[in-house]
Parts: C-alpha cells; sequence; structure tokens
C-alpha cells in the first residue's frame, strides 16, 4: 500500500516577491531531503529543519524583504502543520 502524501504551503512576501517565490519553490525539495535523512517518524523535526535551512539560505540575500509561510503537510489521514 502507498502513502499518500499532500504538501501545502502559503507564503507572504514582504518587501517584494523574490522570498516568498524562492520559499514555494524550494521547501518541497528541501523538505523531501531532510525525510530521507530522518524518516517519517521525524515528520515534525524534518518540517522544522527545512524552515530553518531556507531561513539561513535566504539571509546572504535577503537584506530587506522577507516571507511569512505556513505549511501543511498530510501523510494518509495524518497532517502536520
Amino acid at each position: 500500500m502507498s502513502c499518500q502524501r499532500l504538501l501545502l504551503t502559503c507564503t507572504d512576501g514582504h518587501g517584494g516577491r523574490e522570498v516568498a517565490d524562492y520559499c514555494a519553490k524550494s521547501l518541497a525539495a528541501c523538505l523531501k531531503h531532510k525525510l530521507s535523512a530522518l524518516g517519517d517518524d521525524q515528520i515534525g523535526e524534518a518540517m522544522t529543519q527545512a524552515y530553518v535551512e531556507i531561513d539561513r539560505s535566504i539571509q546572504g540575500w535577503a537584506k530587506y524583504v522577507g516571507c511569512t509561510a505556513l505549511s501543511a503537510y498530510f501523510v494518509d489521514h495524518f497532517f502536520y502543520i
């Protein structure tokens, strides 16, 4: 039986859309990488680490713009926010 997954993310840019676009494009791949390293029993930790990694990756070029993001990750009958 395969596992059904869905990641929904809402991003809101501050001072422009560059960071929001970057986060929207990068978060799924980052979360997938974290889940492969940590395992499916650590979904909450993988989500936290993915957000931290995305935040660190923008610090060098996003000095006057930013983003607020909210994600919901659905796995079968469970969801993580």
